[in-house]
């Protein structure tokens, strides 16, 4: 009878080790997959446009929801914006259109594509190591902010450059922030431009609630791209 016994469970315990490992094999899949993707993303946003002026006809041919292409100067941000049906269509998919845990940037689907509001907001994942928005976090430090002011957003059309104004944290349901449009919201702060347009930088926190880090620029030097 303890023979039987035992010779079951050490059945049973070999299942186990077999399933523990296709489970495993898996998981570890699964993670090559969305490191794949996101490696390609960000080999893409980093340097695949030859590390000066985006194609856009190359990134429209990969993805035709691009709208623009985002960096922040000493910062790993350096990515295309694209415009989803709604604000969360891109919260998963990677902008080559695979499924990606980091999604992609993207301009609120509220604001006019050549970001021509007075307020444009653009969402991006709190991804860590500084991927994506991962490293907004840090602008809540006032001489880190000082220290990377400056920015660039360009679009097939136009491009500004970008001037810091201020970060902070806010509550993801505050229509004050989360309003793109023509009204600014009064935490953007004082910019130098009497009219002027203002983009917002908006990821979650760390901390599992609806507090988002928002920071602000300016959109300045506006010109048209010959």
């Amino acid at each position: 009878m303890e023979d039987r016994i035992y010779r079951q469970w050490r059945r049973w315990r070999r299942i186990d080790r077999w399933t523990d490992r296709i489970i495993l094999i898996f998981i570890l899949g699964a993670l090559a997959f969305i490191i794949a993707v996101g490696t390609g993303q960000l080999k893409l946003a980093a340097g695949g446009m030859g590390g000066g002026a985006p194609d856009f006809d190359e990134l429209c041919s990969i993805n035709k929801d691009t709208v623009a292409w985002l960096s922040i100067k000493d910062t790993e941000i350096a990515h295309p914006v694209v415009q989803g049906r709604d604000n969360f269509e891109y919260l998963d998919k990677a902008f080559t259109g695979e499924y990606y845990a980091g999604g992609t940037l993207f301009l609120d689907a509220d604001n006019q594509k050549d970001l021509s509001d007075a307020y444009n907001i653009i969402y991006g994942h709190h991804m860590a190591g500084g991927a994506m928005f991962g490293g907004l976090d840090r602008f809540l430090d006032r001489d880190y902010l000082k220290a990377h002011r400056r920015g660039l957003l360009q679009t097939p059309k136009r491009s500004w450059a970008l001037l810091a104004l201020g970060a902070g944290k806010y509550d993801a349901y505050d229509g004050r922030i989360f309003s793109p449009g023509d009204t600014i919201p009064e935490a953007a702060g004082k910019a130098g431009d009497p009219d002027p347009h203002i983009l917002a930088l908006s990821t979650c926190t760390d901390e599992m609630n609806d507090d988002r880090i928002v920071v602000f620029f300016e959109m300045i030097e506006g010109r048209d791209r010959t």
